[in-house]
């Protein structure tokens, strides 16, 4: 089928095409036609299938180093500024459309082993009436979880379709990693109810840490959604159309939970700094009126302690005791006091 208005869809090249699928091909699939579902293992059915009429999908690693050279041979109907954004090292989502295709830049959740999750993965799409190609530079489960329904001969027909499945898989990783910081939201507040600490801080550092970087990803995310439902592209028929506005609204949902969620982090860190400064003030307090109250004794003792001649008491044998039982009269009379003045 013709390209775009702004591809020249050549034939396949001249050169010897190697069998062999590369590391830097990580599936392709036909979406519809007779061989629906059907995986794409050889590099030369992998090219004719982009080619042909019929809708074929193609994932790339994007950060292999044969990933730019195979794409400018064996794709060289992708527009230079589509190649360039499909294989930039740091994007940002947005939503181009581009003749009769769309250059679509989306990030999900990263559930990689050892990663956060916070930190997402990037994954940008070049999609037209006959072809999607994506590249990413790490695995996203959001993909395998669509190339599995694809494969199992269940996924979508149209490429509208396409994108409105993969943004619903998209947003359905995202709602479950806000409910797991939501969670943990919840477990700082029981531990601030019960017995706080002043490491329970840095947990609220944390986790506001791992929200706000969070939050700086999907933002732009939501404008993408709105850019693509704006851009009335002819990819999408009107339930389609409808599907968009649907995860737009899913994603700005999440987005207001995650602003609510950082509130409440800011509320639970201000608690725990108020019942810190309680215990801190208490503690002072104890310590102050135990100066109080040994203050005199403490005069008196050292009074006695001169070593001087005239000491009242020195040569009488219940001197001691005379002078335990005044020191203990001087503590009895300055908690009278403390208690008139009501500091205890």
């Amino acid at each position: 089928m013709p390209g775009p208005a702004f591809l020249t869809l050549g034939p396949a090249p001249d050169r010897a095409i190697s069998g062999a699928m590369s590391e830097h091909i990580l599936f392709a699939y036909m979406l519809n036609g007779p061989e629906r579902g059907a995986r794409l293992r050889h590099e030369p059915e992998i090219v004719g299938a982009l080619q042909a009429p019929e809708l074929a999908w193609l994932h790339l690693r994007a950060s292999h180093a044969r990933t730019e050279d195979w794409m400018q041979e064996n794709l060289g109907w992708l527009d230079p500024l589509v190649l360039r954004a499909l294989l930039a090292e740091e994007t940002r989502p947005r939503a181009a459309p581009l003749g009769e295709g769309m250059l679509l830049i989306l990030r999900g959740v990263n559930l990689n082993p050892g990663q956060d999750p916070e930190d997402m993965v990037s994954i940008r799409i070049y999609a037209d009436p006959a072809r999607v190609v994506s590249t990413a530079v790490r695995d996203l489960v959001s993909v395998g979880d669509l190339s599995e329904q694809v494969a199992a001969g269940q996924g979508p027909e149209r490429v509208g379709s396409f994108i409105c499945r993969l943004i619903e898989r998209l947003n359905d990783r995202i709602e479950e990693f806000l409910h797991r910081l939501e969670e943990n939201c919840d477990d700082l507040e029981d531990a601030l109810l019960e017995e706080p600490e002043p490491e329970l801080g840095a947990q609220i550092s944390e986790a506001r840490r791992r929200l706000i970087q969070f939050r700086r990803h999907i933002g732009p995310q939501r404008d993408a959604l709105s850019g693509l439902i704006r851009a009335e592209s002819g990819l999408f028929d009107p339930r389609e159309t409808r599907a968009l506005v649907e995860a737009h609204e899913r994603l700005t949902r999440t987005i207001e939970d995650a602003d609510a969620l950082r509130d409440r982090l800011a509320v639970v860190r201000d608690e725990l700094q108020g019942v810190l400064s309680g215990r801190v003030g208490r503690n002072l307090y104890m310590l102050s009126i135990i100066t109080v109250v040994f203050l005199p004794i403490s005069f008196v003792t050292g009074l006695l302690g001169i070593n001087v001649g005239g000491i009242p008491g020195a040569e009488n044998k219940a001197g001691f005791w005379i002078v335990c039982a005044i020191l203990l009269a001087i503590v009895a009379l300055v908690f009278a006091l403390l208690r008139k003045l009501r500091w205890i």
